[in-house]
């Protein structure tokens, strides 16, 4: 006899790294499914049941609202989670171009306004604290993004390793931490629209490299 063990948990949204403390991806509630497995260019389908670990007493109206809410953590996640990784790339390009631009008083003054505009909008320095265990709320009008990034990682984490569905603690931080993580991201989106094209056509007449943001989040 053979014995497998599946991993039941949803995969975790690009930009999340995942690591052996880190959170895993929303765990999928019991019900009927369908697996399908493509091999060669050929798929096959076979029904797949997931039952409910007996010991486990939470209703499953409860576990699919646990679900929900994991599932919008992830996501939510996600997006902070690359932006995280944009400001660090930006601040990597902002440090070459202000090399590059020594000998352009003009173009410098630009690329360090820049550099504050983006700190202002991000409030990147921070020590990304998060009261796991004591649920800390949103403290700030303006949250930085390693805080909020921290905060979400710590909910999803409390949320998903939760057998008897989402305390009310866990719910009410999370919509303010998604509340905090929208209105930081809708600062990285302002930031990218209306600081740095200018910026970018100022390189672009000095022939130097315009500032890139790849795969940027939209703000949901």
């Amino acid at each position: 006899m053979h014995r497998f063990v599946w991993d039941l948990h949803y995969a975790l949204p690009k930009g999340v790294r995942a690591s052996f403390w880190g959170p895993t991806g929303p765990l999928a509630v019991p019900g009927e499914y369908i697996v399908k497995l493509t091999a060669n260019g050929k798929s096959s389908t076979q029904p797949l049941t997931i039952k409910l670990d007996p010991r486990v007493k939470a209703p499953q109206d409860a576990l699919t609202r646990q679900l929900n809410l994991a599932s919008r953590l992830a996501a939510r996640l996600g997006d902070v989670s690359m932006a995280v990784q944009q400001v660090g790339e930006i601040r990597k390009q902002l440090e070459a171009r202000k090399k590059d631009a020594l000998s352009n008083a003009g173009l410098l003054a630009a690329l360090q306004d820049l550099e504050k505009k983006m700190e202002a909008a991000v409030e990147a320095d921070s020590d990304a604290d998060f009261g796991l265990f004591g649920l800390a709320l949103p403290g700030k009008e303006h949250e930085p993004l390693p805080r909020v990034a921290a905060a979400l990682t710590g909910l999803l984490l409390v949320v998903d390793s939760s057998d008897m569905g989402t305390a009310a603690d866990a719910a009410t931080a999370s919509v303010r931490w998604e509340e905090a993580a929208q209105e930081t991201m809708a600062r990285w989106a302002a930031f990218q629209k209306d600081d740095l094209p200018g910026v970018n056509v100022l390189l672009e007449k000095a022939k130097l490299r315009p500032l890139t943001v790849e795969e940027s989040p939209l703000p949901r």
